[in-house]
């Protein structure tokens, strides 16, 4: 995702915020946390779960008291081998500026800001539960990422768009590509042509201004062909 796409992205997520924030956090309210925080298998079946009825939940992980993730993170089926790159059971998650906000709640679910999450390299939200029990024992964190990008698609009917989304980057790459080379034979031809009109056997006013055609077309095929890439792709 360009960087342009990003801040379409969070201008979205700024006109929605607080609906957002409410959907998240309701999430995270209707499951059984303290179940889940202790029990891995739970995880990855309340993961699969909700993953089909929300098809924007990434991954889910807990932490003890002090911050530090008891178990390996459990992964959506829609996140990608590829695209997990999480840190894993041990992990000192205390100086994270979601586990900071959820000290000071109490059973009570933080959302976070968008941010770059360091498990898919791309937008996401953390909703975060402090759980405590019944009996004021503090049990840990229950924590939920999801992805903002596949979230603002649920939220606002494109999914149809977003999966025909590589397909269009993948036209507009080879479209801009071909410019690009387009540009290139340009440029070799003018050189060619300046070669020549050192020729005595060449008419010099006309060469020169075959030469400026060329050149000229040649960065401007170019220009198009880089902008094409660099802002569709």
């Amino acid at each position: 995702m360009t960087t342009q796409n990003y801040f379409r992205s969070l201008d979205k997520y700024r006109a929605y915020e607080d609906v957002i924030h409410d959907l998240l956090a309701s999430i995270l309210t209707s499951l059984d946390s303290e179940v889940l925080l202790n029990d891995p298998k739970s995880q990855r079946e309340t993961i699969e779960q909700l993953s089909r009825a929300y098809p924007f939940v990434e991954l889910i992980y807990c932490l003890d008291v002090n911050g530090i993730q008891q178990q390996e993170t459990v992964y959506s089926p829609m996140v990608s081998a590829r695209g997990r790159r999480s840190f894993s059971k041990g992990s000192d998650r205390s100086r994270r500026p979601y586990f900071l906000a959820a000290q000071e709640s109490q059973s009570k679910v933080v959302v976070t800001q968008p941010y770059l999450s360091s498990a898919t390299h791309q937008l996401a939200l953390s909703s975060v539960q402090h759980v405590i029990s019944a009996e004021g024992k503090d049990m840990g964190y229950l924590v939920i990422n999801f992805s903002l990008i596949r979230l603002l698609s649920y939220l606002l009917g494109d999914g149809l768009r977003n999966r025909m989304h590589p397909f269009f980057q993948a036209i507009y790459s080879l479209i801009g590509g071909f410019l690009i080379l387009v540009s290139l034979w340009l440029l070799a031809a003018a050189f060619m042509s300046l070669v020549k009109g050192f020729s005595l056997l060449e008419d010099t006013t006309s060469s020169s201004f075959s030469v400026v055609v060329m050149i000229t077309l040649g960065l401007a095929i170019f220009d198009l062909g880089k902008t094409i890439l660099e802002e569709r792709c």
